[in-house]
């Protein structure tokens, strides 16, 4: 074996050893109480439609998370999710999508709600859609996620049980 060849296997053995073994940053203390939301999370709706969310677990300042209703086999709404510190305080951003990828918000707007109240395995996000306030809950208890999101004229709220 020349030598080239052999850094060249050292290298990518040291390369592979150090990615196995990555582990993500310890979450920000905005963020550690906040791992009970961590997992994936599915239920099925009246309509049959079948609901999916999963977040990871916090790394740093950042949680990412995903929603998905599929009915009748498609995709109906796809979200992305994250959860975010900026100056001290927890803030949700999210974007809807079809079922083609094709956001529903501006370029450069996505929703965003600011975590307003904390509690055991409660966290409640406020913030403006549309000129009109918005409240997004979410409730742990034991292996079953509620999340009730409230506006003016409307009120939802999605059961899951943990799938993973």
């Amino acid at each position: 074996m020349t030598r080239p060849t052999a850094m060249l296997l050292l290298a990518a053995t040291l390369l592979t050893s150090a990615a196995v073994g990555a582990r993500p940053p310890g979450p920000a203390p905005e963020l550690a109480g906040l791992t009970w939301l961590s997992g994936t999370w599915a239920g099925t709706m009246g309509d049959g439609a079948y609901s999916e969310e999963t977040w990871s677990t916090p790394a740093g300042t950042c949680m990412v998370g995903m929603w998905r209703l599929v009915k009748d086999g498609r995709p109906r709404v796809l979200e992305l999710l994250t959860l975010t510190v900026e100056d001290g305080a927890v803030l949700m951003r999210l974007r809807h999508h079809d079922g083609a990828l094709v956001a529903w918000e501006e370029k450069d707007a996505p929703l965003a709600l600011k975590l307003v109240t904390r509690g055991n395995r409660e966290a409640v996000f406020e913030g403006i859609e549309d000129g009109k306030p918005l409240r997004l809950t979410y409730r742990r208890s034991g292996d079953r996620l509620d999340v009730v999101l409230e506006k003016p004229d409307e009120r939802e709220q999605y059961s899951f049980l943990r799938a993973k």
